[in-house]
């Protein structure tokens, strides 16, 4: 069971356990497992849990501090969207040459690309054609993705989508 401190009908620490408890009253003795009317006497009550909810896209499930819902102290989850870090931390660090190509012809410019790739050195399609991995931070990729208009945020959701195949 998950506890907290509670002073005043307010959590005052959340999580608590029984060594904290100890430490903050350290002339008292405890006994190895008290009971929730032990602890209750120095304000600690046991949480109840909650399952935690499945985050929507682009957002973060969070535990938030407990709640006294029907008389019952109970875990509580907050959601949040996600930082610009955490957001740019989804983005795969690589993908297979046959998830982008697949991505790209989702997305309708493949044949753009192929293009693109006509109008470059023999030794720079070579590398795009047997390459067994597109890194995301590839010069040639970057170059690309620039070349196409394509944005720094467009370039991640195309590996993201890329990394779905």
């Amino acid at each position: 069971m998950q506890y907290a401190h509670v002073i005043g009908g307010q959590v005052a620490a959340y999580p608590y356990d029984i060594g904290m408890l100890r430490d903050d009253h350290p002339n008292t003795s405890f006994p190895a497992d008290p009971a929730l009317s032990i602890l209750s006497e120095f304000g600690v009550v046991g949480v109840a849990s909650n399952a935690k909810p499945p985050a929507q896209a682009g957002s973060v499930v969070e535990e938030g501090q407990p709640a006294l819902i029907n008389g019952i102290w109970q875990q509580t989850w907050v959601s949040r969207l996600m930082t610009a870090a955490e957001i740019k931390a989804t983005v795969p660090l690589s993908v297979t040459p046959l998830q982008i190509r697949k991505a790209l012809r989702q997305i309708g410019i493949k044949a753009q690309v192929d293009q693109y790739l006509a109008t470059l050195a023999e030794d720079v399609v070579e590398e795009w054609e047997y390459a067994t991995e597109v890194l995301r931070d590839n010069p040639t990729l970057l170059t690309a993705s620039a070349a196409l208009g394509m944005t720094e945020a467009q370039a991640d959701d195309l590996f993201r989508l890329a990394a779905t195949k």
